[in-house]
């Protein structure tokens, strides 16, 4: 006992529902007054928590999340729970469900939710599993202390547990919700005081068995990562689907992601149309979903690259798509080791892609030349920091180094980026679209055509680099989000190398030259070729005839 305690409150607990049930079963002989307080709040407490368990999803939403929602994610929610709407929200709900008309009433069951990107597809996951998470009718399907699931799957643990720490959990602590929380967030669980937790886990077959699930929210199902098969996205909900058998007609399932190209789960169930009974499908743009997306970033997009605009903010299906590097080509390239010593007969480009230096990403620089008809990497770096001194400082080195004085960017470096650059002296060019650069590296890789530094970064960027094809066979370049970033390095690496072959193609590469290097004991002169520029240059020697 502590002091200042007496007997009786050392026993008392600090979690409100467990002192209000300890003081429930205290002994008769306390005063009428004492026992009156005990009986009333018990009663008082189940009166809030029913009251709360009756409101329906928008309500939940104003009164108890305190968020603001978009016109067309409330006319999502009304729809999949069944609400009533007004006249323009049902002239919203056509929009986004292919021209169907409304039918209220009926909750569903299962939704297909097809946006564009920044659209709050997190937001919305993250607002479904708090709802039904805190409804008290999953008692009725659990044992005795046993606790349901809402389980939010993403293609990697990191974004579900964003979900979880950045989402559902910041939602609950700035509102009245906290009372209802069992112990504090962790990374990924909430536990409330229904016996319910929301769980965030991996793409991964075995990820979740075994445990009751009452709803599952699939997050970008159409960018799970497959094991060889497109079909990989089918293997982890046909593993997960038995786990929610117990809660009958009420479990939910959800399907949220931008779309990707027609293969796989997320197409399967979008092409099955939007006539399926108890599934909500809708399809949205981003300028719908959010109005807060101005219109000339939007026009900027589609004029980068209009196969990944309509893909990624139209939320279009592109027709198909691919690894566009396999690794069975990337790693025969892997020949050097560490920066090459720099040779004035060599012409050397430098290729940069900024990250923006938010920490999110990593600023990607690479130097290459090219030899007869080999390209090689003479430096490539993955910058991290987010001072931009710091970075300059860098590639001025390098710069330096290698004698460099025009170097490559992409059109959206052209503000600051380009400024800051010029203002060292160095001139700047705006590289060439994606497509156009990485069907040039793939040449090279393909016919042993470059060689390649043995970086992870690097490695890991080059491995994750998809191939997007549109209506027309059209190419569009994108890659997947890994902990080197998000393919900065890489695309630095495909825009030096392009420019290192298109400057050198037209000229005659001069005859090798060879310099005395010295006598060896037996006679035999030796000499070394300075247009060899490998791992180790200049201390590789040619026998003299």
């Amino acid at each position: 006992m502590k002091k200042g305690q007496t007997q009786e409150s050392a026993y008392q607990s600090r979690d409100p529902e467990k002192r209000a049930k300890q003081l429930a079963n205290l002994k008769q002989n306390w005063s009428p007054e004492r026992r009156a307080a005990v009986q009333e709040a018990q009663p008082e407490r189940q009166m809030s928590m029913l009251e709360f368990d009756n409101q329906n999803i928008i309500e939940f939403c104003e009164m108890w999340l305190r968020v603001q929602l978009y016109p067309a994610q409330e006319v999502i929610l009304r729809a999949f729970y069944g609400l009533d709407m007004i006249q323009e929200q049902l002239e919203l709900f056509k929009t986004i469900a292919g021209g169907r008309e409304y039918v209220p009433g009926t909750p569903c069951s299962e939704a297909l939710l097809c946006l564009g990107a920044r659209s709050g597809k997190s937001f919305l996951a993250s607002i479904i599993a708090l709802y039904e998470a805190t409804r008290i009718k999953w008692r009725s399907y659990l044992r005795k202390k046993e606790s349901g699931y809402i389980v939010i799957i993403s293609p990697r643990l990191d974004t579900s547990r964003f979900i979880i720490q950045r989402n559902a959990a910041q939602m609950i602590l700035n509102s009245p919700l906290v009372k209802l929380l069992e112990s504090e967030p962790t990374a990924n669980e909430i536990h409330f005081k229904n016996h319910m937790r929301i769980l965030s886990i991996p793409s991964t077959s075995v990820a979740g068995r075994g445990l009751p699930i009452a709803g599952l929210i699939f997050d970008e199902i159409g960018w799970f990562p497959g094991e060889g098969y497109v079909k990989e996205d089918e293997v982890i909900y046909n593993s997960l689907k038995p786990r929610m058998a117990q809660f009958g007609a009420d479990g939910k399932t959800i399907l949220i992601s931008t779309p990707q190209a027609k293969q796989g789960m997320f197409w399967e169930w979008f092409n099955d149309g939007f006539s399926v009974p108890g599934r909500l499908t809708a399809q949205a743009p981003s300028w719908v979903m959010n109005p807060t997306i101005e219109q000339d970033f939007l026009d900027k997009e589609r004029e980068r690259d209009v196969d990944n605009f309509n893909r990624e903010y139209a939320a279009e299906f592109c027709e198909r798509t691919e690894t566009f590097l396999s690794e069975a080509i990337i790693t025969p390239a892997v020949k050097l080791f560490a920066d090459t010593l720099e040779n004035s007969r060599f012409k050397y480009s430098m290729g940069i892609d900024f990250s923006g230096l938010s920490g999110r990403d990593k600023t990607g620089v690479c130097v290459s030349h090219r030899l007869g008809d080999v390209v090689i990497l003479d430096a490539v770096r993955s910058m991290d920091s987010t001072s931009h001194a710091e970075v300059i400082g860098e590639i001025m080195r390098l710069a330096g180094k290698y004698h460099i004085g025009h170097v490559y960017i992409d059109k959206y470096g052209a503000g600051w980026t380009k400024q800051a650059l010029q203002s060292k002296g160095l001139t700047v060019g705006i590289r060439e679209t994606l497509p156009m650069l990485y069907s040039n590296l793939k040449r090279l890789l393909i016919t042993g055509k470059i060689e390649l530094q043995e970086h992870r970064d690097l490695l890991s960027a080059l491995k994750s680099v998809r191939a997007f094809y549109g209506r027309n066979n059209s190419l569009s370049i994108q890659h997947e989000r890994g902990p080197g970033g998000h393919g900065d390095l890489a695309d630095a690496v495909a825009t030096a190398a392009y420019y290192s072959g298109a400057r050198v193609e037209a000229e005659q590469e001069p005859e090798p030259e060879y310099i005395f290097a010295g006598i060896h004991p037996k006679g035999i002169i030796w000499r070394r070729n300075p247009n060899y520029h490998g791992a180790f240059p200049n201390i590789k020697l040619e026998k003299c005839e």
